[in-house]
């Protein structure tokens, strides 16, 4: 009897056209275009006035009084003009050769790959930058570091975040007018505080048995009277390339209480800004752009992703009065 051909002659394995693994972070991971909100700008560089801070709560008490016949008493204001800021272009780009294109299989999208990958990496950038300037535990960024003198959160019988963050937020009204209406975090902070027993108690009768009370971000936000209470869930890689992958958390056990102006515009106070140029090519509408074009000496389509921006410390003291941040709370 002749022989029956097997799978493999039957079959050759190819790629498959409706599946593929890949990772990368979930964009609601990022917290940096929320925690430092853009100020788009026309020019690269510039200077920002930053009014004196203890000019505009002064109390002068008897010094106004005024006598018939004699002049108010006058005052004025000091301002700074020596605080700029250069938005940077940081740019990254792919390169996809035509014969590349040309023998790529169906499951690959070239240039929707790639434009993935630099937005991804251009969100990292961000968010790391987020980190180095706002959670610097190197340096006396903010007016109040709290490094050992509060218990940690994930000490159950001793930790107490509604009294620290209380306090955190008042030091903040007291320092600039206005209440600290943001909280930044690692999820490694989160994760302790919806497990703490003061703020489930604060939940419990929202439960029961088959559904118990879950702590989530916004019922956090309100439990600590803020507006927002923001998650850093974005990982990077921290290893060399080439190396085996380790991925790190951009922001991990440190929690920054701050004011963080809704809508940045003349004489709003500010410790955090994030200035973005607004280019030809950008406008004011996103962080960051992506340009498409043709290299034909080299045969190629070219996909990059570019931003223009400063994320700074703007505040003209030398710590930023409108923070408070707890290094290393769990």
């Amino acid at each position: 009897m002749p022989g029956q051909p097997d799978v493999g002659d039957v079959h050759v394995n190819g790629l498959l056209s409706q599946m593929s693994v890949g990772y990368s972070n979930a964009l609601a991971n990022y917290v940096a275009d929320q925690a430092a909100p853009p100020v788009y700008v026309s020019k690269q560089s510039d200077i920002y006035a930053v009014y004196s801070r203890g000019d505009f709560f002064q109390d002068l008490g008897n010094e106004m009084l005024r006598a018939p016949g004699t002049p108010a008493a006058t005052t004025g204001f000091n301002v700074a003009t020596d605080n700029t800021y250069r938005a940077l272009n940081y740019a990254i780009g792919m390169v996809i050769p035509d014969e590349l294109a040309a023998n790529a299989d169906e499951v690959f999208s070239l240039e929707q790959d790639a434009t993935r990958l630099v937005t991804e990496i251009q969100m990292i950038r961000r968010e790391r930058e987020l980190a180095i300037t706002a959670f610097n535990t190197t340096s006396g960024v903010w007016a109040t570091h709290d490094t050992a003198t509060s218990t940690d959160w994930d000490d159950y019988g001793a930790g107490d975040p509604l009294g620290t963050v209380a306090t955190a937020k008042r030091t903040v009204l007291q320092a600039v007018g206005r209440a600290a209406n943001t909280i930044v975090m690692g999820e490694i902070v989160f994760d302790a505080l919806r497990y703490h027993p003061d703020i489930l108690e604060l939940i419990k009768y929202g439960g029961n048995a088959a559904n118990p009370a879950t702590v989530t971000e916004n019922m956090l936000a309100e439990i600590f009277g803020v507006q927002k209470l923001l998650v850093s869930r974005a990982v990077y890689r921290s290893s060399a390339e080439g190396a085996a992958v380790t991925l790190a958390a951009a922001i991990d056990d440190d929690c920054l209480v701050l004011y963080v102006e809704p809508n940045p515009s003349r004489f709003t106070p500010s410790n955090l800004t994030n200035f973005v140029w607004q280019s030809a090519v950008l406008g004011p509408a996103a962080p960051h752009f992506i340009r498409r074009f043709r290299d034909d000496k080299t045969r190629s389509t070219i996909v990059e992703s570019h931003s223009y921006f400063d994320m700074t410390l703007t505040d003209d003291e030398a710590t930023g009065p409108a923070g408070y941040i707890f290094h290393d709370i769990v």
